[in-house]
């Protein structure tokens, strides 16, 4: 029984599709970013979108290798209609300044982007995304020291609309598949 789930649990990384019923609605948002005011609808068309901070130590670095590694595999053409924006989680800590230089490290068109709490919440709450600071025994609350656990899924928008569910560990080769069948539809 043991291996049965561990099975299912290895098969469930490798699919992408979220169940309609759990599919979040997504939505536009504004707010500051690496690259100047972010307004989801204008950019694009494609946008990669991701939500983290720049002090996790796993999630994120892999997150971001991966759509700086779909954002690399597109052709001239389709790269120029797609970007990648991670958001920050943690505004506490993460500066525009810190954004930019975290985000570029993965991909020139990796743009960072932060703002309010209640702001960052608000874009969090219509992607079903949740996260909350995390203290471990050596951490002092007061402090500057937690880290933020947080969902894990990103997100591929066309023009401010939500398009698809990416879970933790798609591959770059199989979310560039979806990007371009979104290109191609909306052509």
């Amino acid at each position: 029984m043991k291996y049965l789930i561990l099975f299912i649990l290895f098969i469930s990384c490798f699919d992408n599709k979220v169940e309609l019923s759990k599919m979040p609605k997504g939505g536009d948002f504004n707010l500051p970013s690496t690259d100047g005011p972010y307004h989801l609808s204008k950019r694009g068309p494609v946008v990669l979108l991701s939500f983290g901070y720049t002090y996790c130590p796993d999630i994120c670095p892999t997150t971001l290798a991966t759509m700086g590694n779909v954002l690399s595999g597109l052709s001239k053409e389709e790269l120029s209609q797609v970007e990648s924006l991670f958001i920050s989680v943690d505004p506490q800590r993460d500066t525009l300044e810190r954004l930019k230089e975290y985000a570029s490290f993965f991909h020139p068109k990796v743009f960072g982007a932060t703002s309010s709490e209640e702001d960052v919440k608000k874009i969090a709450d219509l992607y079903r995304v949740q996260y909350a600071k995390h203290f471990t025994k050596n951490q002092d609350p007061k402090g500057n020291e937690y880290n933020v656990d947080h969902s894990t899924q990103s997100f591929i928008v066309y023009k401010g609309r939500l398009e698809e569910v990416i879970t933790y560990g798609t591959p770059a080769p199989q979310i560039i598949l979806s990007v371009q069948r979104i290109l191609k539809e909306n052509k």
